[in-house]
């Protein structure tokens, strides 16, 4: 079933940017992960780690939900194709929000989107991109970005990130605890500043060809 619009919750979704998105993740997650893991108890430990995954994944889908907004409305991109039969739900007591002018092109298809599927992000940012698999464009980038740390650097893996996901799913769905450490937390952080990095990279250099 396709996702209904509702344009208080798109309004709600976009009163952030996209760089205040990464930075307000990076600093509450830092944060977190800043305490001495071996002074929690067992219940606040977990509760903390499973927070920090789904934190971490909905920053994700955030971050991709807001950089197509902007990637839309900015650039005046044909957005013809990422639904099927181009059409998408909105109901009829949304439609005095537009009048608000809160509501953009860009912010409703991206909020129609579920950004949360890996699979969604390859497909849509393969389509505004123009390019054949925004994924692979990504993992061309494994192993050759790194992030430098107090311990040792940490060389990005786009597997990492599916791994988190699926994580979070488990957390979520099937009532399990994360059972990693704080360092390994730390990583899944890093992972995600890299993709953000990674992302624009891309974005930035596929940009300066004509996408119309």
């Amino acid at each position: 079933m396709r996702k209904k619009i509702k344009f208080k919750e798109i309004i709600k979704q976009f009163k952030k940017s996209t760089l205040h998105i990464e930075a307000d993740t990076v600093n509450e997650i830092f944060t977190i992960l800043d305490q001495k893991s071996d002074e929690l108890d067992g219940e606040t430990y977990h509760a903390l780690s499973n927070y920090v995954v789904i934190r971490l994944v909905s920053a994700i889908e955030s971050y991709f939900q807001n950089r197509a907004g902007e990637l839309i409305d900015d650039n005046e991109m044909n957005v013809s194709g990422i639904f099927e039969k181009d059409e998408i739900i909105i109901p009829l007591n949304e439609l005095d929000e537009i009048s608000s002018g809160n509501i953009t092109k860009g912010r409703i298809v991206s909020y129609a989107v579920n950004f949360q599927r890996f699979d969604e992000v390859n497909r849509v940012f393969s389509k505004l991109l123009r390019v054949k698999n925004f994924e692979s464009e990504i993992r061309k980038k494994t192993h050759s970005f790194v992030f430098s740390s107090k311990e040792k650097g940490i060389f990005f893996d786009l597997d990492k990130i599916f791994e988190m996901i699926e994580m979070r799913h488990k957390i979520v769905h099937e009532m399990t605890n994360f059972q990693g450490s704080f360092k390994e937390l730390k990583t899944y952080l890093a992972h995600c500043i890299m993709l953000f990095t990674i992302s624009n990279e891309i974005i930035i250099q596929k940009l300066r060809k004509p996408l119309r």
